[in-house]
């Protein structure tokens, strides 16, 4: 089996970018089980070759030259020299912005708004801790929702841990969303029946049907 190479990070100023190209190495690394402590120095050469441009410069410099400073490097402390040297303080900053302004969708459902919150917390140069992202999540809630699990079940993100509150948070969330669809087929139903639709037409008298016999009527 081949994997293909991860795309080669080039030093751009951009978390997203070098988030996603960490996950790819790593993914290949998995892959091919070059993982654990007596895998690192063939992690540290690998990862120079997933490395291109300023980031390559950088590398062949720091790592790999015989002037370096850091004579023996390991995985972890590349990836975040890496990090320091590249990602600047204005797109960490902005990391935390996102985190903040995040809020719930009911489109895509309290799981997203979730999972979301924890990606955009890992991107953070001090993420929040449990506390806080309890705190997050149940603030970025409608009052629907944060009403129901209150009073059905006393959550709160003092007393509660993550995984209940999400797990009852998806229930109420599952609730409400079959009352509206309830309350929406009983509309169109009550709608329906006001405009008398689907009700047959009383059929036009004639002759043949109203049950009178036709008048004649005679000239003298």
């Amino acid at each position: 089996m081949k994997i293909s190479q991860p795309k080669a990070y080039k030093g751009q100023d951009n978390i997203n970018i070098f988030d996603e190209w960490v996950n790819q190495i790593l993914h290949w690394f998995r892959i091919y089980k070059v993982t654990g402590p007596i895998c690192d120095g063939d992690r540290v050469m690998y990862t120079g070759a997933c490395l291109e441009d300023l980031a390559g410069q950088w590398f062949d410099q720091e790592v790999e030259s015989l002037d370096r400073t850091i004579r023996h490097w390991t995985f972890e402390d590349l990836v975040c020299a890496l990090f320091v040297r590249f990602i600047h303080e204005a797109s960490a900053q902005n990391a935390a912005e996102k985190y903040d302004k995040m809020r719930y969708s009911s489109e895509r459902g309290a799981l997203v708004f979730y999972n979301d919150m924890r990606r955009r917390a890992a991107r953070m140069v001090q993420p929040p801790d449990d506390y806080s992202m309890r705190r997050k999540f149940i603030n970025g809630l409608p009052l629907s929702l944060v009403e129901g699990v209150v009073k059905a079940h006393g959550i709160s993100a003092e007393h509660s841990a993550m995984e209940q509150i999400l797990a009852e948070v998806q229930k109420m969330e599952s609730a409400l969303k079959m009352i509206s669809n309830h309350s929406r087929t009983q509309a169109v139903k009550s709608s329906f029946r006001g405009t008398g639709a689907g009700v047959p037409a009383k059929e036009k008298s004639s002759p043949e049907n109203s049950g009178n016999r036709p008048k004649y009527f005679c000239r003298w």
